[in-house]
């Protein structure tokens, strides 16, 4: 095991990361462009928490099209948003998100499911962003459901050796 080597926090005001190899601390303004600059996952705040409850980062508009084991429906600027859904469980397995080009940029996929009181939760999650040729995979061990988190657990300090640099300094 590697151990962490990238501690993210991000509140409704502020992103904080910690390299630890690198001994670099991070801090910046919690937006879409400050975590795409950080992550390079091109998600807001609020799609990245659905992603990570095992959810797709969408909203479901009242007007969607219906295929065999998913939906999906158009969006600003002519690109498209897609849910696959398990066929015997009824819970997402995939979500992508498209340019109005078609091609595909931003895709999750949900497996792996764990039986809880509240419905299935995966517990393996793969985000992908094919064009960028970047992938992350997520596995739960044990997860926690509808607990509720500290506080000080969205909050970071830099550590006394580290060496603290503004978020935006990574570049646009």
């Amino acid at each position: 095991p590697l151990g962490a080597i990238l501690i993210v926090t991000v509140d409704a005001d502020e992103i904080a990361g910690f390299h630890t190899r690198e001994g670099l601390f991070y801090r910046g303004r919690s937006s879409k462009e400050n975590l795409l600059r950080y992550t390079h996952i091109p998600l807001a705040v609020g799609e990245v928490t659905s992603l990570l409850m095992g959810l797709p980062p969408v909203e479901i508009p009242s007007q969607w099209q219906e295929e065999e084991d998913a939906i999906h429906w158009e969006v600003e600027g002519g690109g498209k948003e897609k849910i696959l859904f398990h066929p015997t469980l009824g819970v997402p397995t995939g979500w992508e998100r498209s340019g109005a080009d078609g091609e595909i940029e931003l895709k999750a996929v949900f497996s792996d499911f764990f039986p809880t009181p509240n419905g299935f939760f995966p517990l393996t999650i793969a985000l992908e962003a094919p064009g960028r040729q970047k992938w992350l995979e997520i596995r739960y061990k044990e997860p926690e459901l509808n607990i509720t988190l500290p506080f000080p657990l969205f909050v970071q300090e830099r550590p006394a050796s580290a060496r603290e640099l503004p978020l935006e300094s990574l570049g646009g």
